[in-house]
């Protein structure tokens, strides 16, 4: 299993190059989900509908994330939703909503719905 380090810069890393798809990351006291598809990506809190984005418009956004052996914290800067096959995300300070096509396939998206709050 990888570090969320190191789950972070695959999923990076897949975005940049068009790739489609998500990750479930964690366990049941703390699940988190990387979603991605060409040029974005996002961690995502299922628990709060939280959403961080990662990669936009294929560039890396800079990102507070703290992994130690005692602390798991995440600078949180927006929500999302999902509609059909589309991402939704809202910055926390602006209140702005960008949406976001997922290439993703109806499996895909069965999947995401056990993970997610589907709107």
């Amino acid at each position: 299993m990888l570090s969320i380090t190191e789950e972070i810069a695959e999923v990076k890393r897949k975005a940049r190059i068009g790739k489609s798809g998500m990750v479930v990351f964690g366990n049941k006291s703390l699940r988190l989900i990387f979603i991605y598809s060409a040029g974005f990506a996002f961690l995502l809190d299922p628990t709060d509908a939280l959403a961080e984005p990662l990669v936009l418009d294929s560039i890396d956004q800079e990102n507070y994330i703290e992994d130690s052996s005692d602390r798991f914290a995440v600078g949180w800067s927006g929500t999302y939703a999902i509609e059909g096959n589309q991402f939704l995300y809202t910055t926390m300070d602006t209140g702005k909503t960008d949406r976001f096509d997922m290439d993703l396939s109806k499996k895909e998206v069965a999947v995401i719905s056990k993970y997610l709050k589907i709107k």
